[in-house]
């Protein structure tokens, strides 16, 4: 196992020390945001479609993920308004 962390990092892949740091970010994150939207039901939830393989440090592609947000928030807005 301890050889693994030990691997070089590969182009386009995360070396696997930050993997868990972020995953041991996430889980709890996950868990949290789940009870918060539970617990108080917004009138409007916007999530829009990024690909899988979006990573939190592709700051290279910021615009897209921007611009998915922009789209996904105008499409919702308008259907909500339409209800």
């Amino acid at each position: 196992m301890w050889k693994k962390l030990e691997e070089p990092i590969q182009p386009g892949k995360r070396h696997i020390w930050a993997e868990m740091l972020i995953k041991a970010y996430d889980i709890p994150a996950a868990v949290f945001n789940d009870i918060r939207l539970a617990s108080e039901r917004p009138d409007v939830i916007s999530r829009p479609p990024l690909d899988s393989d979006l990573k939190v440090e592709d700051f290279r592609r910021l615009d897209e993920a921007v611009d998915a947000g922009y789209r996904e928030a105008v499409k919702v807005l308008d259907a909500h308004a339409c209800s």
